[in-house]
């Protein structure tokens, strides 16, 4: 099985997304210390007919200079922390390399402009599969597409991000932009993968919405739906991991 993540694509956008990111510092700093320096500076005297709009003027550009270097400095922190891969991606990866074989792919941390991101989407002759994988601890009830967790005292509350919601929300953007690269109706199923095992998460099971089950027994849960039948071939499984991977 072909185990990967666009590691290289994404330092790429990381770096350009830190060129950008000085040049509006740059632009930032010249607009402040201009706005700053006709206060020094006054080219208007407050006599003049144009003072107010003068006045205005050398405002907007200190207190713009200064929200754009707000910005700036915003997108810079973003490129240097843009994760390159997910470590519990890999995880799931290495499990499903010990089963499958060449004719299946798993492409780990998908972070797409006109996409979004996806944790992981696993590609082969049953279709695709797109994951959520969650490194989380504890106590889960999921009734359908609702997730609720135990806290500290037993008692049930809801999650502060629903895992069902997720995928659906990931299935739906992934058909929207396969579409426009001309894959129409496809197979594309989901499930939600917790890494660690029961006790560490135990899990109870209403009719869920989209499977989940810890990763210990994906492969086994998968054999029920996804592994079920093939339903594409080979040719388009390579079309699709195209269109989704970034070297």
């Amino acid at each position: 099985m072909r185990n990967v993540a666009p590691s290289r694509a994404l330092v790429r956008r990381s770096y350009q997304w830190l060129t950008v990111a000085f040049l509006v510092i740059a632009v930032a700093i010249f607009m402040a210390i201009f706005g700053l320096a006709l206060y020094q500076i006054p080219l208007v005297s407050k006599s003049h007919d144009a003072y107010p709009f003068f006045n205005a003027g050398r405002g907007v550009l200190f207190v713009g200079g200064v929200i754009l270097g707000g910005v700036g400095v915003g997108m810079a922190i973003r490129a240097v922390t843009w994760k390159v891969d997910n470590d519990v991606a890999k995880l799931l990866g290495d499990e499903l390399s010990r089963h499958l074989d060449k004719q299946y792919a798993l492409i780990r941390n998908i972070n797409r402009r006109q996409l979004g991101y996806i944790d992981a989407v696993l590609l082969g002759p049953p279709g695709v599969l797109v994951f959520r994988v969650l490194n989380l601890k504890g106590k889960f009830l999921n009734e359908k597409a609702k997730w609720l967790k135990a806290d500290k005292s037993g008692q049930w509350i809801p999650m502060r991000l629903n895992p069902s919601q997720q995928v659906i929300d990931d299935i739906k953007s992934l058909k929207q932009y396969l579409a426009t690269k001309g894959l129409q109706d496809l197979p594309i199923f989901g499930a939600i993968v917790f890494i660690h095992d029961d006790p560490v998460v135990h899990l109870t099971l209403k009719e869920p919405a989209v499977l989940a089950t810890h990763l210990s027994s994906l492969y086994r849960r998968l054999q029920v739906n996804y592994f079920a039948k093939e339903r594409i071939d080979q040719k388009l499984v390579n079309q699709i991991f195209n269109e989704l991977y970034e070297a």
